[in-house]
Protein backbone atom coordinates (compact mmCIF):
# COMPACT_ATOMS: atom_id res chain seq x y z
CA UNK A 1 0.00 0.00 0.00
CA UNK A 2 3.12 2.16 0.76
CA UNK A 3 4.27 1.73 -2.52
CA UNK A 4 0.96 2.82 -4.58
CA UNK A 5 1.05 6.29 -2.56
CA UNK A 6 4.07 7.12 -4.27
CA UNK A 7 2.63 6.72 -8.04
CA UNK A 8 -0.28 7.73 -10.06
CA UNK A 9 -2.96 5.52 -8.62
CA UNK A 10 -2.61 7.04 -5.62
CA UNK A 11 -5.53 10.18 -5.81
CA UNK A 12 -7.95 6.61 -5.79
CA UNK A 13 -6.81 6.12 -2.07
CA UNK A 14 -10.24 7.94 -0.26
CA UNK A 15 -9.66 10.00 2.32
CA UNK A 16 -13.50 11.16 2.61
CA UNK A 17 -12.92 9.93 6.46
CA UNK A 18 -11.43 13.65 6.77
CA UNK A 19 -13.55 16.35 8.08
CA UNK A 20 -11.61 19.30 9.15
CA UNK A 21 -12.96 22.50 10.98
CA UNK A 22 -9.47 24.31 11.53
CA UNK A 23 -6.04 23.73 9.26
CA UNK A 24 -3.99 21.11 11.04
CA UNK A 25 -6.47 21.50 14.18
CA UNK A 26 -4.56 24.31 15.61
CA UNK A 27 -4.87 27.87 17.04
CA UNK A 28 -1.87 29.25 16.35
CA UNK A 29 -1.82 30.67 19.85
CA UNK A 30 -0.68 27.22 20.87
CA UNK A 31 2.70 28.13 19.11
CA UNK A 32 3.29 31.04 18.55
CA UNK A 33 6.93 32.22 17.61
CA UNK A 34 7.13 35.32 20.34
CA UNK A 35 10.90 35.83 20.45
CA UNK A 36 14.06 34.71 17.55
CA UNK A 37 18.01 34.00 18.82
CA UNK A 38 20.37 36.71 18.91
CA UNK A 39 21.70 35.61 15.26
CA UNK A 40 18.27 36.18 13.57
CA UNK A 41 18.13 38.78 11.43
CA UNK A 42 14.11 38.72 11.91
CA UNK A 43 15.09 40.50 15.34
CA UNK A 44 16.07 43.35 13.36
CA UNK A 45 13.24 45.34 12.42
CA UNK A 46 14.79 47.32 9.76
CA UNK A 47 15.55 43.75 8.11
CA UNK A 48 12.70 43.21 8.19
CA UNK A 49 10.99 46.13 6.91
CA UNK A 50 13.53 46.55 4.07
CA UNK A 51 14.33 42.55 2.88
CA UNK A 52 11.42 41.40 3.36
CA UNK A 53 7.88 43.37 4.15
CA UNK A 54 9.08 45.83 1.38
CA UNK A 55 11.66 44.71 -1.07
CA UNK A 56 13.08 46.84 -3.48
CA UNK A 57 13.58 47.16 -6.90
CA UNK A 58 17.43 47.15 -6.33
CA UNK A 59 16.81 44.32 -3.88
CA UNK A 60 14.65 42.55 -6.06
CA UNK A 61 16.31 42.72 -9.04
CA UNK A 62 20.04 42.19 -7.75
CA UNK A 63 19.22 39.24 -5.46
CA UNK A 64 19.12 37.30 -9.06
CA UNK A 65 22.00 36.04 -10.63
CA UNK A 66 22.01 37.45 -14.00
CA UNK A 67 24.47 35.31 -15.21
CA UNK A 68 22.35 32.42 -15.21
CA UNK A 69 21.41 30.82 -18.63
CA UNK A 70 18.69 33.04 -20.31
CA UNK A 71 18.92 35.94 -18.03
CA UNK A 72 20.20 37.99 -20.42
CA UNK A 73 18.07 40.62 -21.72
CA UNK A 74 16.73 40.61 -17.91
CA UNK A 75 20.31 41.32 -17.14
CA UNK A 76 20.82 44.21 -19.65
CA UNK A 77 17.30 46.13 -18.36
CA UNK A 78 18.47 45.59 -14.95
CA UNK A 79 22.01 47.04 -15.78
CA UNK A 80 20.75 49.94 -17.83
CA UNK A 81 18.19 50.75 -14.38
CA UNK A 82 15.27 50.55 -16.20
CA UNK A 83 13.14 47.31 -14.03
CA UNK A 84 9.83 47.69 -16.10
CA UNK A 85 11.48 46.14 -18.71
CA UNK A 86 12.99 43.69 -16.79
CA UNK A 87 10.02 42.83 -15.09
CA UNK A 88 9.29 42.20 -18.62
CA UNK A 89 11.93 40.18 -19.50
CA UNK A 90 11.47 38.03 -16.97
CA UNK A 91 7.88 37.64 -17.91
CA UNK A 92 9.24 36.14 -20.86
CA UNK A 93 12.12 34.23 -19.23
CA UNK A 94 9.75 32.23 -17.59
CA UNK A 95 7.09 31.47 -20.46
CA UNK A 96 9.98 29.68 -21.90
CA UNK A 97 11.93 28.25 -18.92
CA UNK A 98 11.69 24.22 -18.98
CA UNK A 99 10.43 22.92 -15.71
CA UNK A 100 8.37 20.66 -13.96
CA UNK A 101 4.35 21.07 -14.46
CA UNK A 102 1.98 20.34 -11.42
CA UNK A 103 -0.43 21.10 -8.96
CA UNK A 104 -1.87 19.97 -5.62
CA UNK A 105 -5.04 17.24 -6.55
CA UNK A 106 -6.96 16.79 -3.22
CA UNK A 107 -10.16 14.46 -2.08
CA UNK A 108 -13.30 16.09 -2.65
CA UNK A 109 -11.10 19.74 -2.20
CA UNK A 110 -10.70 18.35 2.01
CA UNK A 111 -7.55 20.13 2.82
CA UNK A 112 -4.74 17.92 4.18
CA UNK A 113 -5.37 15.63 1.19
CA UNK A 114 -3.10 17.31 -0.91
CA UNK A 115 -0.92 15.15 -3.44
CA UNK A 116 0.91 16.63 -6.26
CA UNK A 117 0.66 15.35 -9.16
CA UNK A 118 0.71 15.84 -12.95
CA UNK A 119 -1.35 18.04 -14.85
CA UNK A 120 -2.32 15.43 -16.91
CA UNK A 121 -2.67 12.87 -14.65
CA UNK A 122 -4.92 15.62 -12.52
CA UNK A 123 -6.77 15.89 -15.53
CA UNK A 124 -7.50 12.11 -16.46
CA UNK A 125 -8.00 11.61 -12.36
CA UNK A 126 -10.89 14.42 -12.78
CA UNK A 127 -12.68 12.07 -15.86
CA UNK A 128 -13.07 9.25 -13.63
CA UNK A 129 -14.83 11.76 -10.92
CA UNK A 130 -17.42 13.87 -12.82
CA UNK A 131 -18.70 14.88 -9.43
CA UNK A 132 -15.56 16.25 -8.34
CA UNK A 133 -15.02 17.89 -11.42
CA UNK A 134 -18.29 19.53 -11.08
CA UNK A 135 -17.63 21.04 -7.63
CA UNK A 136 -14.30 22.23 -8.84
CA UNK A 137 -15.95 24.33 -11.16
CA UNK A 138 -18.74 25.13 -9.42
CA UNK A 139 -16.55 26.81 -6.71
CA UNK A 140 -14.40 28.40 -9.16
CA UNK A 141 -17.65 30.31 -10.77
CA UNK A 142 -18.18 31.41 -6.78
CA UNK A 143 -14.61 32.72 -7.05
CA UNK A 144 -15.01 34.82 -10.66
CA UNK A 145 -17.72 36.91 -8.35
CA UNK A 146 -15.55 37.19 -5.48
CA UNK A 147 -17.48 34.77 -3.29
CA UNK A 148 -15.43 33.20 -1.07
CA UNK A 149 -15.02 30.68 0.85
CA UNK A 150 -12.11 31.84 3.44
CA UNK A 151 -12.14 29.58 6.55
CA UNK A 152 -14.86 26.35 7.80
CA UNK A 153 -18.02 27.05 6.39
CA UNK A 154 -17.81 31.08 6.08
CA UNK A 155 -19.26 31.50 2.79
CA UNK A 156 -18.22 35.95 2.10
CA UNK A 157 -19.55 37.66 -1.22
CA UNK A 158 -16.82 40.70 -0.79
CA UNK A 159 -18.81 42.51 -3.93
CA UNK A 160 -16.20 44.48 -6.26
CA UNK A 161 -12.86 44.10 -4.72
CA UNK A 162 -11.80 41.53 -1.79
CA UNK A 163 -11.17 42.56 2.09
CA UNK A 164 -8.54 40.71 3.03
CA UNK A 165 -8.30 42.32 6.50
CA UNK A 166 -11.78 41.37 7.07
CA UNK A 167 -12.43 39.55 10.07
CA UNK A 168 -13.45 36.16 9.80
CA UNK A 169 -13.00 34.76 13.41
CA UNK A 170 -9.55 34.54 15.22
CA UNK A 171 -8.04 31.13 13.78
CA UNK A 172 -10.15 31.42 10.38
CA UNK A 173 -8.21 35.31 9.25
CA UNK A 174 -4.69 33.00 9.40
CA UNK A 175 -6.92 30.71 7.74
CA UNK A 176 -8.07 33.21 5.01
CA UNK A 177 -4.65 33.99 4.83
CA UNK A 178 -3.72 30.24 3.93
CA UNK A 179 -5.31 30.75 0.57
CA UNK A 180 -6.28 27.19 0.44
CA UNK A 181 -9.64 28.51 -0.86
CA UNK A 182 -8.20 29.47 -4.22
CA UNK A 183 -7.42 26.16 -4.85
CA UNK A 184 -10.27 25.35 -6.78
CA UNK A 185 -8.95 28.36 -9.71
CA UNK A 186 -5.76 26.55 -10.01
CA UNK A 187 -7.60 23.10 -10.75
CA UNK A 188 -10.13 25.02 -13.27
CA UNK A 189 -7.30 26.13 -15.21
CA UNK A 190 -5.75 23.14 -15.36
CA UNK A 191 -8.95 20.88 -16.06
CA UNK A 192 -10.49 23.57 -18.78
CA UNK A 193 -7.16 25.34 -20.13
CA UNK A 194 -9.02 28.41 -20.16
CA UNK A 195 -7.13 31.38 -18.96
CA UNK A 196 -9.89 33.47 -17.19
CA UNK A 197 -9.18 31.43 -13.92
CA UNK A 198 -5.52 31.86 -13.83
CA UNK A 199 -6.49 35.71 -14.35
CA UNK A 200 -8.75 35.98 -11.76
CA UNK A 201 -5.86 34.28 -9.44
CA UNK A 202 -3.96 37.09 -10.55
CA UNK A 203 -5.88 39.58 -9.76
CA UNK A 204 -6.95 38.36 -6.41
CA UNK A 205 -3.20 37.92 -5.76
CA UNK A 206 -2.28 41.46 -6.90
CA UNK A 207 -5.30 43.17 -4.46
CA UNK A 208 -3.59 40.93 -1.43
CA UNK A 209 -0.20 41.93 -2.03
CA UNK A 210 -1.53 45.88 -2.22
CA UNK A 211 -3.19 45.02 1.10
CA UNK A 212 -0.29 42.53 3.06
CA UNK A 213 1.39 44.86 5.15
CA UNK A 214 -1.89 46.39 6.64
CA UNK A 215 -3.33 43.12 7.41
CA UNK A 216 -4.03 42.76 11.58
CA UNK A 217 -4.14 39.87 14.09
CA UNK A 218 -5.83 39.78 17.23
CA UNK A 219 -3.02 37.00 18.36
CA UNK A 220 0.48 38.88 19.98
CA UNK A 221 3.81 38.19 18.34
CA UNK A 222 2.09 36.46 15.68
CA UNK A 223 1.58 38.20 12.26
CA UNK A 224 -0.82 36.81 9.95
CA UNK A 225 1.07 36.81 7.17
CA UNK A 226 4.55 36.34 8.24
CA UNK A 227 4.48 33.51 10.66
CA UNK A 228 5.55 30.06 9.78
CA UNK A 229 2.69 28.21 9.10
CA UNK A 230 1.21 30.93 7.06
CA UNK A 231 3.97 31.23 4.55
CA UNK A 232 4.36 27.25 4.53
CA UNK A 233 0.60 26.84 3.38
CA UNK A 234 -0.10 29.64 1.33
CA UNK A 235 3.00 30.02 -1.24
CA UNK A 236 1.93 26.43 -2.49
CA UNK A 237 -0.74 27.62 -4.06
CA UNK A 238 0.82 31.00 -5.96
CA UNK A 239 3.58 28.68 -6.81
CA UNK A 240 0.97 26.54 -8.63
CA UNK A 241 -1.07 29.37 -10.06
CA UNK A 242 2.73 30.81 -11.12
CA UNK A 243 3.58 27.98 -13.11
CA UNK A 244 0.34 27.57 -15.00
CA UNK A 245 0.68 28.79 -18.65
CA UNK A 246 -0.42 32.80 -19.10
CA UNK A 247 0.64 34.93 -21.93
CA UNK A 248 -1.26 37.97 -20.33
CA UNK A 249 0.29 38.16 -17.07
CA UNK A 250 1.96 41.40 -16.31
CA UNK A 251 5.25 42.84 -15.48
CA UNK A 252 3.93 44.17 -12.34
CA UNK A 253 2.57 40.33 -11.54
CA UNK A 254 5.75 38.91 -11.98
CA UNK A 255 7.77 41.41 -10.20
CA UNK A 256 5.59 41.31 -7.00
CA UNK A 257 5.63 37.15 -7.55
CA UNK A 258 9.12 37.25 -7.30
CA UNK A 259 9.15 39.96 -4.26
CA UNK A 260 6.73 37.74 -2.53
CA UNK A 261 8.75 34.14 -2.67
CA UNK A 262 11.88 35.81 -1.61
CA UNK A 263 10.85 37.53 1.31
CA UNK A 264 8.92 34.20 2.31
CA UNK A 265 12.40 32.62 1.34
CA UNK A 266 14.00 34.93 3.79
CA UNK A 267 11.69 34.92 6.64
CA UNK A 268 11.69 31.40 6.94
CA UNK A 269 15.74 30.79 5.95
CA UNK A 270 15.97 32.93 9.10
CA UNK A 271 13.97 30.62 10.72
CA UNK A 272 15.00 27.64 10.23
CA UNK A 273 18.44 28.53 10.12
CA UNK A 274 18.62 30.52 13.87
CA UNK A 275 16.18 28.94 15.95
CA UNK A 276 17.56 24.88 15.14
CA UNK A 277 15.05 22.22 14.91
CA UNK A 278 12.24 22.11 16.81
CA UNK A 279 9.36 19.54 17.76
CA UNK A 280 6.36 19.16 16.07
CA UNK A 281 4.29 19.73 12.57
CA UNK A 282 4.92 23.78 12.07
CA UNK A 283 8.46 23.36 11.12
CA UNK A 284 8.22 20.76 9.17
CA UNK A 285 5.40 23.15 7.14
CA UNK A 286 7.79 25.92 6.75
CA UNK A 287 10.62 23.97 5.87
CA UNK A 288 8.61 22.39 3.20
CA UNK A 289 8.38 25.48 1.34
CA UNK A 290 11.82 26.69 1.82
CA UNK A 291 12.50 23.58 -0.45
CA UNK A 292 10.07 23.89 -3.00
CA UNK A 293 11.27 28.21 -3.49
CA UNK A 294 14.58 26.78 -3.71
CA UNK A 295 14.06 23.90 -6.14
CA UNK A 296 11.30 26.72 -8.47
CA UNK A 297 13.19 29.76 -7.91
CA UNK A 298 16.78 28.71 -8.43
CA UNK A 299 17.57 31.99 -9.82
CA UNK A 300 17.99 33.72 -6.67
CA UNK A 301 21.37 33.71 -5.28
CA UNK A 302 19.78 32.71 -1.87
CA UNK A 303 18.16 29.64 -3.32
CA UNK A 304 21.32 27.44 -2.77
CA UNK A 305 21.06 28.16 1.52
CA UNK A 306 17.65 28.29 1.17
CA UNK A 307 17.77 24.48 0.06
CA UNK A 308 20.69 23.10 2.24
CA UNK A 309 18.64 24.21 5.36
CA UNK A 310 15.56 23.18 4.11
CA UNK A 311 16.57 19.74 3.41
CA UNK A 312 18.68 19.36 6.74
CA UNK A 313 15.58 20.31 8.64
CA UNK A 314 13.16 18.00 6.98
CA UNK A 315 15.63 15.40 7.09
CA UNK A 316 16.23 16.07 11.43
CA UNK A 317 12.02 15.81 11.54
CA UNK A 318 12.37 12.48 9.73
CA UNK A 319 14.39 11.09 11.79
CA UNK A 320 13.45 12.56 15.16
CA UNK A 321 9.26 13.27 15.05
CA UNK A 322 8.14 9.90 13.97
CA UNK A 323 8.27 6.64 16.41
CA UNK A 324 9.22 3.49 15.56
CA UNK A 325 5.52 1.97 14.97
CA UNK A 326 5.32 4.97 12.14
CA UNK A 327 3.24 7.29 14.41
CA UNK A 328 3.91 10.85 14.82
CA UNK A 329 4.91 12.15 17.90
CA UNK A 330 2.23 14.60 18.35
CA UNK A 331 0.12 11.35 18.73
CA UNK A 332 -2.65 12.68 16.31
CA UNK A 333 -4.08 10.29 13.98
CA UNK A 334 -6.05 12.79 11.56
CA UNK A 335 -4.40 15.85 11.12
CA UNK A 336 -0.98 16.35 12.33
CA UNK A 337 0.32 12.93 11.08
CA UNK A 338 -1.64 13.36 7.87
CA UNK A 339 -0.33 16.35 7.44
CA UNK A 340 3.41 15.53 8.24
CA UNK A 341 3.33 12.24 5.89
CA UNK A 342 2.21 14.75 2.71
CA UNK A 343 4.56 16.82 3.68
CA UNK A 344 7.30 14.77 3.05
CA UNK A 345 4.88 12.44 0.05
CA UNK A 346 5.22 15.84 -1.68
CA UNK A 347 8.84 16.33 -0.87
CA UNK A 348 9.94 13.11 -2.60
CA UNK A 349 8.14 14.07 -5.68
CA UNK A 350 9.38 17.63 -5.74
CA UNK A 351 13.02 15.69 -5.55
CA UNK A 352 11.95 13.92 -8.18
CA UNK A 353 10.74 16.49 -10.43
CA UNK A 354 13.45 18.57 -10.19
CA UNK A 355 16.04 15.83 -10.19
CA UNK A 356 17.81 16.52 -6.84
CA UNK A 357 18.91 14.86 -4.04
CA UNK A 358 17.95 11.03 -4.76
CA UNK A 359 19.71 10.36 -1.31
CA UNK A 360 16.77 12.26 0.48
CA UNK A 361 14.37 10.47 -1.80
CA UNK A 362 15.39 7.21 -0.69
CA UNK A 363 15.36 7.88 3.03
CA UNK A 364 11.38 8.98 2.61
CA UNK A 365 10.60 6.44 0.89
CA UNK A 366 12.13 3.66 3.40
CA UNK A 367 10.80 5.06 6.65
CA UNK A 368 7.54 6.91 6.22
CA UNK A 369 5.54 4.08 5.09
CA UNK A 370 5.37 2.83 8.54
CA UNK A 371 2.80 5.97 9.12
CA UNK A 372 0.43 3.95 6.80
CA UNK A 373 0.66 1.00 8.60
CA UNK A 374 -0.01 2.69 11.87
CA UNK A 375 -3.39 4.37 9.88
CA UNK A 376 -4.88 0.80 9.20
CA UNK A 377 -3.56 -0.15 13.04
CA UNK A 378 -5.67 3.15 13.98
CA UNK A 379 -8.67 2.81 11.50
CA UNK A 380 -11.85 1.93 13.32
CA UNK A 381 -14.40 -0.68 12.42
CA UNK A 382 -16.27 1.85 10.13
CA UNK A 383 -13.62 3.32 8.18
CA UNK A 384 -12.62 6.21 10.40
CA UNK A 385 -9.80 7.18 12.28
CA UNK A 386 -10.81 8.05 16.19
CA UNK A 387 -10.29 12.23 17.17
CA UNK A 388 -7.42 12.09 19.48
CA UNK A 389 -5.61 15.40 20.12
CA UNK A 390 -6.64 17.62 17.92
CA UNK A 391 -8.26 15.60 15.27
CA UNK A 392 -11.92 16.57 14.12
Amino acid sequence: MFSSMFHSSEPNIRMSFILLILLFGLCPRAAAQHSYSDSSRLKDPSYVRQRIHEISDHDLWGSLDLDRRGLDKVGLSVRAGNFRDAATAWGAYWRSKKQPSYLSQTDHLLIDTELLTGVGAFRKAMEQSPEERDTILARAGMILQNTIRPWGDYVIAFGDKVDFNREVGQSGKYGFHYWIWSRPLIMAAALTGDQKYTAKFDQLFNVWYEQRNSITGSIPDLDVVYYELGLGVRNRMFIENYLLPYKERTGETHERMLKTVLAAGRWLYELQRWEGYRPGNWQIHGSYMLVQLALVFPEFRESSEWLRIGLQRMTEHLEKDFFSDGGHSERCPRNYTQATYLSYRNLYYLLGAYGVRKDIKVRIHSSIGRTIEWWIAMLAPTGEIPAINDSH
